[in-house]
């Protein structure tokens, strides 16, 4: 089950996360650092994928070809 990053609400999508795709609850971007299942804000430049590019806003929407929406396990 995927989830919003910001406001838990369920997703349900299909595929693929289009950069410009939505929550469709509280408008948060959902195809960016903050939902990515590789985003560790331990790691370097908060990213367990090594050489991925600096993104300053974690919470906006970016075009990161390894985004892949996290799985809440819920």
């Amino acid at each position: 089950m995927r989830r919003c990053h910001k406001c838990s609400t369920e997703i349900t999508l299909e595929g693929h996360v289009g950069r410009k795709e939505e929550c469709p609850s509280c408008a948060a971007s959902l195809h960016c650092c903050l939902a990515c299942r590789f985003h560790e804000p331990s790691a370097h430049n908060q990213c367990r994928e090594v050489g991925t590019e600096f993104i300053r806003d974690r919470e906006a929407a970016n075009f990161c070809d390894i985004f892949t929406m996290r799985d809440s396990g819920a």
